[in-house]
């Protein structure tokens, strides 16, 4: 018996090792197999994801184009947009107390707003849909300004489109840059309704990449091509040089500094008034001397105190205005050169040639703005109005913009005849997040003037 039992145990145990081995083996090619099904497994979520993306923004365009739509037609725009519980059936029958307004025909801006029951006066929200875009009227390193039209006022204007990324981008490569500077346009604009001779920004708002700055519509073209396709007469340029001189001392007296102040950056009203413009590089609050010593502006156009990186002030705006009236009387710069050394040498070592050519009294103006002393300079010493150059000059007139422009712009400028229609500029899909805490730098900066108030919303 004790036999029996012995070798009963023996083969038991030899058995259960044998399972213990095909177990393990068994094991290993589980885990072979729950590696490949892994795979498979993330290679079927990873095209799930892409293709659901796709889908997102497919479903994402579509609904911008139907909003779109709803903004090109504000009869259909507002009914969207109002109280189900006040739409007295189906189809327009609630516009059936207008008379005034017929089946396709577009509404008034009066009749663009509703008031609801709590009186209070329902607007259309600003957007990117609310602008039909028809062409690129400019480019420069952040982004970009396009000729369009709004839905519902129907009026031209140009949107400046500005990345958000290369904003974000600029502040971290130059740590002088604070946040706030990339919000000093949309502020500017705000202010620049108070005068005749700046640009005037009717509204901003940002989405979650870009920054869209909506100003009016200047469609005399720039002062650069003017001056370059036509004669100008010295009555003309002191016209012109009294009005920017309206816009400079209208900024300078709200503590801006423009600093890029040049023949590119004035535009030209279709009445040939004048309209100072591109506020990117201002300055605000800076109520004489600043403490300000880093480069900005156009070379050319640079004073020497900015070249030398010395603290400056609003001079720095005069010189640049000095050089202009050199280029509108003389047609060549004061300082030419065929590279930045070169001109930076002759800005800071020479004085301006062939003045001569000019008569006592313009030499005399521009030799005072050109001054290399930023304290001895005109408009710094001295009022700019009082100058001989501008004794034909009535201020008063001028200040109204009333005053008739001996400028005529050319009537077939890029900014006329423009109908065609193109898509929304950017685009917002498969762009990666901007973090929280860069997107709150940007949450001051949406706004909507005063006259567009009555239509639109942000």
């Amino acid at each position: 018996m004790g036999t029996t039992r012995r070798k009963k145990a023996k083969e038991k145990r030899r058995y259960k090792g044998k399972q213990v081995k095909r177990s393990r083996k068994l094991s290993k090619r589980a885990k072979k197999q729950a590696a490949k099904r892994k795979v498979r497994r993330n290679a079927l979520v990873a095209r799930i994801q892409k293709g659901w993306g796709r889908f997102s923004a497919f479903l994402k365009k579509k609904k911008d184009q139907f909003l779109h739509l709803c903004s090109r037609f504000p009869r259909f725009w507002h009914r969207r947009n109002m109280d189900i519980a006040q739409d007295p059936g189906e189809g327009c029958s609630h516009w059936a107390d207008r008379p005034d307004i017929r089946p396709g025909q577009q509404i008034a801006q009066e009749s663009c707003t509703m008031t609801t029951s709590n009186n209070s006066t329902a607007t259309a929200p600003l957007t990117v849909e609310t602008f039909t875009f028809h062409s690129l009227l400019g480019k420069g390193g952040f982004g970009k300004v396009m000729l369009a039209t709004d839905a519902i006022r129907n009026e031209r204007v140009a949107v400046k489109i500005l990345k958000k990324r290369a904003l974000l981008q600029a502040i971290k490569r130059r740590p002088l840059i604070k946040h706030e500077d990339i919000l000093v346009e949309s502020r500017v604009l705000q202010l620049a309704n108070e005068s005749n001779f700046l640009i005037h920004g009717n509204a901003a708002f940002h989405t979650e990449n870009y920054l869209y700055c909506v100003m009016e519509l200047a469609d005399g073209g720039n002062l650069f091509h003017f001056y370059d396709e036509n004669f100008l007469e010295l009555t003309t340029i002191t016209f012109i040089a009294a009005e920017l001189v309206c816009g400079l001392q209208f900024m300078h007296s709200r503590g801006i500094i423009h600093r890029d102040l040049k023949l590119g950056n004035v535009l030209l009203t279709s009445d040939g008034h004048v309209k100072i413009a591109d506020f990117g590089l201002s300055l605000l609050n800076t109520y004489g001397k600043t403490d300000a010593k880093v480069l900005g502006g156009t070379p050319a156009y640079m004073a020497p105190e900015i070249l030398t990186q010395q603290s400056y002030s609003a001079a720095v705006d005069w010189f640049a205005f000095g050089v202009m009236i050199y280029k509108l009387t003389l047609r060549e710069f004061p300082f030419p050169g065929e590279n930045r050394a070169e001109i930076t040498k002759k800005i800071l070592t020479q004085e301006p040639p062939n003045l001569w050519l000019t008569d006592d009294v313009t030499e005399d103006f521009i030799s005072k703005l050109l001054c290399k002393n930023q304290f001895r300079r005109l408009g710094v010493k001295g009022n700019v109005r009082k100058h001989r150059f501008f004794s034909s000059i009535n201020w008063k007139m001028i200040e109204t913009g009333k005053a008739t422009s001996p400028v005529k712009p050319d009537k077939t400028s890029m900014y006329t005849g423009q109908k065609q229609q193109i898509h929304a500029p950017n685009s917002e899909a498969f762009k990666e997040p901007i973090a929280a805490m860069d997107q709150s730098v940007f949450d001051n900066i949406q706004f909507v003037c005063p006259k567009w108030s009555e239509t639109y919303h942000n």
